[in-house]
């Protein structure tokens, strides 16, 4: 390692630490260059005896802003993933915690369950559009620069843009999320998930587009959004659901279950007489096994109800033990439910 590069990075980690000590929360807020914290940079720069230029130097703007703080990997459908605009995977571990300053003074905080992007929203040079890639048992939460924040679920891809206001969608989603969005009336918010676009300019809802299930769901929790299709336009008010079917291009407008919709959120899932053999593959989502179900009585026995998956997974089976008598069998990760 060069002297030049402990240089930046000695800087940047004093940097950071004015930052924090100027009380603001870098987390929350989006604008995080006040004019006291302008100060303060200034103060910490001449108290250390390093220029602006040297520790932001072009060097550092020709590189991803994850190189040298997460390691590079191949694609990896079973790890945590972020892809920069340059096609190079990134992975995000357990132990991953990293504070840096990027291009453009754009402020990372990362970690395993979240990275925050803070910036001067006066600034108009983030082009780069990034993309996680979350796997199967995992979460992750995104804050963006303008104050927003995405929570994705598990078996999803999100690609996003931290540039609002010069962007024409901010957003591209493979699998689910729910998103809080700021509130900026002049530059509205885009989501494309499939072929539906979601526009809005602040408000809380749930976006589903699972391949597997063959259609693209919306369901407002808060504010208003404005759905549009190759063949609708469309706006919903809270506590409604647009279900698009993706072959059929057909638009279908519901009152909405946010109980059940909402409930990844929250780590549990809800039910109403629903079969066993559906119910497994909820939690199947949740824990590396596998349910081995023989007996095809047992694979329809109906329950009603809701998991926690904080409870765990022996909490689920001993339910099933005490309220059906069905016995389970634990081998590596298979599990076979058989009755008593």
């Amino acid at each position: 390692m060069d002297k030049s590069y402990k240089n930046d990075i000695f800087v940047q980690q004093k940097y950071i630490e004015l930052l924090e000590a100027s009380n603001i929360d870098l987390h929350k807020k989006a604008k995080i260059f006040s004019k006291r914290n302008i100060l303060l940079f200034f103060a910490g720069l001449i108290l250390f005896g390093f220029s602006i230029s040297f520790a932001l130097s072009s060097k550092t703007n020709t590189k991803s802003i994850f190189e040298g703080q997460l390691n590079e990997v191949n694609f990896d459908a079973n790890k945590l993933l972020i892809k920069d605009l340059s096609g190079k995977y990134y992975q995000i571990t357990d132990s991953t915690k990293a504070k840096f300053i990027a291009n453009n003074n754009l402020f990372v905080d990362i970690n395993a369950d979240e990275i925050h992007f803070s910036s001067d929203q006066k600034n108009s040079g983030y082009k780069d559009f990034y993309q996680i890639f979350v796997p199967k048992h995992k979460q992750y939460s995104l804050f963006l620069n303008d104050g927003s924040n995405i929570q994705i679920n598990a078996k999803s891809q999100v690609g996003f843009a931290l540039q609002r206001n010069h962007t024409p969608i901010n957003v591209k989603l493979k699998g689910e999320a729910y998103f809080k969005i700021a509130h900026n009336p002049t530059h509205p918010f885009t989501i494309q998930a499939d072929e539906m676009e979601v526009q809005v300019f602040g408000t809380e809802f749930n976006i589903s587009n699972y391949q597997k299930n063959n259609y693209t769901q919306v369901a407002l929790v808060n504010g208003s959004v404005r759905i549009k299709t190759p063949k609708h336009q469309q706006f919903i008010v809270p506590g409604q659901e647009a279900t698009l079917n993706n072959k059929l291009h057909q638009l279908r407008i519901n009152d909405a279950d946010m109980s059940q919709i909402l409930s990844w959120t929250s780590n549990k899932s809800y039910f109403n007489e629903e079969k066993l053999s559906s119910i497994c593959k909820k939690v199947e989502s949740w824990f590396p096994v596998h349910f081995i179900i023989p007996n095809k009585k047992i694979r329809d026995i109906k329950f009603t109800g809701y998991l926690n998956k904080g409870e765990g997974l022996l909490h689920f089976l001993q339910m099933l033990n005490y309220t059906e008598n069905i016995s389970y069998k634990i081998n590596k990760n298979n599990i076979t439910l058989n009755k008593i």
